[in-house]
């Protein structure tokens, strides 16, 4: 919120409104008329400075901190005639046909202020102090009165006195600036800590594979294919491998594998039963049979003891075979341990990339805000010092003043002496 323009009239050291209006509008720079940034106002004492600005506290809040509490109120009733308003706000000189009224315009609304009526047993000005309406205090972030300007002044530590001055009147330029810088010091840690991060990750990338696994592969590949094993998903070349689809494949295969030993142990088991009747059979065949038929069965026997042991030497074969392919299966889990470890870390790095590029937008978005922030400050700074100049020439004509007047006083008086002197 920013003051337009004031006008007071019939209020304390202020009569007539011609006298009383205050026009705070400046050239910007689209040839138009804006509210200046910064006003200051002074005078020498007793020319209405802390009238003007009662008359602006009056308007926005319908009261005047300065006139609070009891010693204030109980000096006016003191002082208030019988039958006959009390009037502290008004001036003593305007004629009853001239309305005490404040206007102030601003950015954001109008205040437009008057008395009213005011009964003979009553006073103009209220001086409990009341809980302000919303957004009526706002002219205390924007107006800073003497009294504000002394306790200013008195400070001792200058960085409290720049503190406590932006809180209460930094406005939305202080708040950014202390968000830009915490957000500038937080967004500077979470780069760190990606750099750290991806450095760490890229440390890790660079790191050489073991060979020893890749030769692994190899063998365990070769073997698989002296075995007999058919694995369409096995290429010749290591690189050209789809882990899952190989995977996949090997698990149907050892499954395969597995049922085919389990029906060969059956017939094993089988056969064993076989054998074990056919002793007792020799055993018992004696007495029934000639030495022929004993001859003929002990025949078949060695064959069929010939077959068992085509059968164990089959089944260890087979348990060999398992033996070699559970061995490259686990091989194999180890290298899709360190496939899956591999992508992982792939992943995490992109996604750190991701961060590191948003969390840049974020701080070129923050330094620019912070540039600008700075040129403002360097304009508001330019102004203050033409004011600061201006004041400086005001003092020098002043002081000066009273040795002109003088000189005038005592031409006048020469003059007028001169004939009677002749």
């Amino acid at each position: 919120m920013k003051i337009k323009k004031v006008e007071v009239q019939a209020f304390r050291a202020y009569l007539e409104k011609a006298n009383g209006t205050f026009d705070f509008m400046v050239p910007g720079q689209d040839e138009g008329q804006v509210p200046a940034n910064f006003v200051s106002i002074y005078a020498p004492n007793g020319f209405g400075k802390s009238s003007f600005y009662d008359a602006v506290e009056w308007a926005m809040t319908n009261g005047s901190e300065r006139f609070t509490g009891s010693i204030y109120e109980a000096a006016a009733r003191g002082s208030k005639l019988e039958d006959r308003a009390l009037r502290i706000l008004r001036n003593t000189e305007a004629p009853d046909n001239l309305e005490t009224k404040v206007s102030v315009f601003t950015t954001v609304d109008e205040f437009i202020r008057d008395p009213g009526v005011v009964r003979k047993d009553s006073i103009d000005v209220d001086f409990k102090e009341r809980k302000l309406v919303e957004g009526a205090d706002a002219y205390r972030t924007i107006f800073l009165s003497q009294d504000a300007i002394d306790r200013f002044i008195r400070g001792v530590n200058p960085e409290t006195r720049y503190q406590d001055f932006a809180e209460e009147h930094g406005e939305e330029t202080e708040l950014l600036r202390q968000e830009v810088q915490a957000a500038y010091l937080g967004v500077s840690e979470q780069i760190e800590n990606c750099k750290l991060t991806e450095k760490k990750l890229s440390s890790e990338l660079k790191s050489p594979i073991d060979n020893r696994l890749v030769e692994t592969f190899v063998a365990v590949a070769g073997e698989l294919r002296e075995t007999g094993i058919p694995l369409a998903s096995l290429p010749e070349a290591v690189g050209d491998t789809k882990l899952d689809e190989l995977t996949e494949e090997i698990v149907t295969s050892l499954s395969r594998t597995q049922h085919e030993i389990d029906h060969l142990a059956t017939r094993e088991l089988a056969l064993n039963e076989l054998a074990e009747g056919l002793a007792y059979n020799i055993a018992d065949s004696d007495e029934l049979s000639g030495l022929i038929a004993s001859e003929q069965k002990l025949i078949g026997a060695q064959g069929a003891l010939g077959k068992k042991d085509a059968l164990l030497q089959s089944h260890a074969e087979y348990a060999r075979k398992l033996n070699s392919i559970t061995e490259a299966l686990r091989r194999h889990e180890s290298i899709v341990t360190v496939s899956e470890k591999y992508r992982g870390l792939r992943k995490a790095k992109l996604e750190l990339d991701k961060t590191v590029s948003a969390e840049g937008l974020h701080l070129k978005t923050f330094e620019l805000k912070l540039e600008q922030l700075t040129s403002q400050r360097g304009e508001l700074q330019a102004r203050l010092k033409d004011l600061q100049e201006r004041k400086a020439t005001w003092d020098i004509l002043r002081s000066g003043s009273d040795g002109v007047f003088e000189k005038i006083k005592k031409s006048t008086r020469d003059q007028f002496e001169s004939p009677l002197v002749s």
